[in-house]
């Protein structure tokens, strides 16, 4: 049975890269904007002699352009979060504005990212089965990110002492805080397209070795004010659930192909990933620069805080292999290093060593694209 899945997929990946000599596989072309009656596809842009942001309703990507009507005009009213937005003036009605409303064309370069995302998130790990099984950690867990967001065409900064990874995921925030799960099935809530940027040496260095599923060492690896880049688009779906099953998310390095899967691979569902936050958040369970930290304050997840809900299989990071543990736990006993320290802080060394030697992890220069149905897209640009 492994040999007849094994000689399938080299077949799959062959013929659907067939023409591709930069692509692993799959032909990505996913749609732009949400149907309306699928979802409203928001974004914001500077108002005209306004300190607020205008709030668009997206309707269609074509010659390059967006076209979309400015709710805020239409109905003279602006709020902070597009969320309100909805809420005050309703889902159906801004369906049927936008049925016969006159469009507009924007560039991109138009969009500005929401102010309302905070800088305390809430990130599912391992949350897909192909990247337990990629990375070695057969269990998904949970874990605080800080960080505020970033633009969807913005800089990623490494150096000397980092191993960047990308991760692509989908995120979720709530118009209102969210106390328990009728809140939450009833809380308008905003789908976007979001990186989760990791350094694998700062997490190789600080994950508890004897119980990863902890998320111990995952919030230094991952907080950062570059390393939260967020999607030009807000989606709030008619039917979460059936929108969720309709995304694929995609990582392109260099133009290459490294991450593809659907949504609907989620080990844990929004929902569960929810009720898992509220059980346990409130515990500082966890750990940001060497300080217990909690998942949430309080008994709620807030309402400028963002679901980070697992990224897929693809990323560089794929565990220490038995190999490699065997191979550098017998250098350790013949070079002596045992008189220095333990095997297991010499492995991870040798690990991230040979990390850096093998130029897999970003690099400057490198142009990181991540993507999503219906979500727009993030460009990153990786710098020293």
């Amino acid at each position: 049975m492994c040999v007849y899945k094994t000689v399938l997929l080299v077949l799959v990946c062959v013929f659907s890269s067939w023409g591709r000599g930069d692509s692993l596989g799959v032909s990505i072309v996913p749609a732009a904007i949400a149907p309306l009656e699928m979802g409203l596809t928001l974004a914001q842009t500077p108002g005209e002699g306004k300190p607020q942001l205008d709030t668009l309703l997206v309707l269609e990507e074509r010659g390059g352009k967006l076209w979309a009507v400015n709710v805020s005009e239409h109905f003279d009213l602006r709020l902070e979060d597009p969320l309100d937005m909805v809420a005050e003036i309703g889902f159906t009605t801004l369906q049927k504005f936008a049925a016969s409303a006159p469009r507009r064309s924007y560039d991109y370069s138009d969009l500005r990212v929401s102010r309302v995302l905070g800088r305390r998130h809430i990130a599912a790990g391992t949350n897909y089965k192909a990247h337990q099984e990629e990375t070695d950690l057969h269990s998904g867990f949970l874990f605080p990110k800080i960080a505020s967001p970033s633009s969807f065409d913005s800089r990623v900064k490494i150096s000397s002492t980092v191993l960047m990874d990308y991760e692509v995921e989908l995120c979720v925030r709530f118009q209102a805080p969210i106390f328990n799960v009728w809140n939450f099935e009833e809380a308008i809530k905003g789908f976007f397209l979001c990186g989760d940027m990791s350094d694998r040496a700062e997490l190789l260095r600080k994950i508890n070795t004897d119980n990863p599923a902890s998320g111990i060492g995952f919030t230094d690896a991952k907080s950062g004010d570059d390393r939260f880049p967020v999607g030009p688009f807000t989606v709030v779906p008619l039917d979460w659930r059936q929108f969720v099953n309709s995304v694929s998310l995609y990582t392109q390095v260099n133009g290459e192909q490294r991450q593809f899967s659907s949504a609907d691979k989620m080990v844990k569902k929004i929902d569960e990933i929810v009720i898992d936050i509220l059980k346990t958040g409130k515990n500082p369970s966890w750990e940001y620069q060497d300080k217990p930290l909690s998942l949430i304050k309080g008994d709620y997840i807030a309402r400028d805080s963002a679901i980070l809900t697992g990224t897929p299989e693809g990323v560089v990071y794929n565990g220490i292999n038995t190999w490699s543990k065997i191979l550098w736990g017998t250098q350790w006993v013949l070079s002596l290093s045992f008189l220095e320290g333990s095997v297991v802080q010499y492995v991870i060394e040798q690990t991230i060593a040979e990390g850096f030697d093998s130029g897999r992890y970003l690099q400057a220069g490198d142009q990181v694209l991540l993507g999503g149905t219906y979500l727009g897209r993030i460009v990153l640009e990786v710098v020293e």
